[in-house]
């Protein structure tokens, strides 16, 4: 690879990341609604019109973006409980507005086919990704 990058990471960071704040926004409204780069920056990066060939003996001169993913475990939280809700509000209604006081065991059925179902899901998930991580 050549020793320079095509751009710089100080003029990537001010034009790219100027709006970037490693804190969580606590309201939905951002103040960085305008972009903070031009299409000449973008023409620097290096655009591939064909695939890599890995297997090749050829060495190639390229670049790329480094991305690390960040889990967030309020996040998956907050999904698992999105995909509850209907089913927690299905107990209560069956209790308290369907007049059903004493059927426990009829109201939580939908929690817990919801609780499988996001079991399965998450073990099939996170077993089919064991595989990529070696």
């Amino acid at each position: 690879m050549k020793p320079v990058p095509p751009i710089d990471s100080h003029e990537f960071n001010r034009k790219f990341n100027a709006c970037y704040q490693p804190r969580p926004h606590l309201h939905w409204y951002n103040r960085c609604r305008s972009p903070c780069h031009s299409r000449l920056v973008l023409n620097l990066f290096p655009q591939r019109y064909h695939r890599l060939v890995e297997q090749g003996d050829n060495r190639e001169e390229f670049w790329g973006l480094y991305v690390v993913e960040r889990f967030s475990f309020f996040r998956v939280l907050a999904y698992n409980i999105c995909c509850m809700l209907p089913s927690i509000v299905f107990f209560f209604m069956w209790l308290f507005a369907w007049k059903h006081p004493g059927d426990l065991q009829n109201a939580s059925v939908p929690i817990m086919a919801t609780i499988t179902a996001l079991t399965v899901f998450w073990g099939f998930l996170i077993f089919d990704s064991e595989k990529y991580r070696k």
